[in-house]
């Protein structure tokens, strides 16, 4: 039973001699702070700020931002929003709601297309809307008509205010455009 005993001093007392030995080579008591050498960075990609975001929705919403091609849909609403300059559009068989960063309300009807140009300001290219603002706010409706065949020239556009705390539908027709307050 002694020798038991004494098996495992000698291994204590190496372990011991180990950690004594360790902190006599690195002093950690004299270390000096590694100073931290800048990593070569990555340009920060500039975020948009948005516009608008999805309230509600009866199915895809499709978005465009203002410097790319394709459209992109939206199945997520929590996902969708809209920065400055980008186009919204509904489908077949799809309306939404949206809401700017200034409190107002923009319905699109299905197969609708706009421009989101501000939080105040939006330019309607085909479709349907119905909007609202707060009694603080004034929304700008930019609509220009398309051309037709025989104009070589884009017919002019035209803006309505929507004044504060009133709600108006624009419907683009085919004779042209149509606006009730």
């Amino acid at each position: 039973v002694p020798l038991a005993r004494f098996g495992w001093l000698p291994l204590i007392l190496a372990v011991a001699a180990g950690f004594l030995l360790a902190v006599f080579v690195f002093q950690p008591w004299n270390r000096q702070p590694v100073a931290l050498q800048p990593r070569d960075t990555i340009p920060a990609l500039p975020i948009a700020t948005p516009v608008a975001h999805l309230v509600v929705a009866t199915g895809d919403v499709e978005m465009r931002a203002p410097a790319a091609v394709d459209w992109q849909p939206f199945p997520a609403i929590k996902s969708f929003t809209c920065p400055s300059r980008s186009e919204v559009r509904t489908g077949d068989g799809v309306s939404c709601e949206l809401k700017t960063t200034e409190g107002c309300v923009i319905r699109l009807n299905q197969g609708t297309e706009i421009t989101l140009a501000s939080p105040t300001d939006i330019t309607i290219h085909r479709g349907q809307i119905w909007c609202s603002s707060p009694e603080n706010v004034s929304l700008k409706i930019v609509a220009q008509e398309m051309p037709t065949a025989e104009q070589a020239d884009p017919p002019p556009s035209w803006s309505f205010a929507c004044p504060s705390s009133s709600c108006l539908l624009t419907a683009e027709q085919p004779g042209g455009m149509q606006v009730m307050t």
